[in-house]
């Protein structure tokens, strides 16, 4: 049997990295098309605050 596989064993807590935003941007976004590139393209920029029309 593998005796580095125990049940007493917890999972490693990795570090949160905190660090400061130094510089905001801002963009505008066209997509054209509404074919599934497009929507997806549409779905995470929505998903990140960007706005989407």
């Amino acid at each position: 049997m593998a005796s580095h596989l125990t049940s007493n064993s917890s999972p490693q807590e990795t570090p949160t990295p905190t660090h400061d935003i130094l510089d905001v941007q801002t963009t505008n976004c066209c997509i054209v098309g509404g074919g599934p590139a497009g929507a997806v393209l549409a779905l995470l920029l929505a998903r990140q605050g960007i706005g989407v029309r």
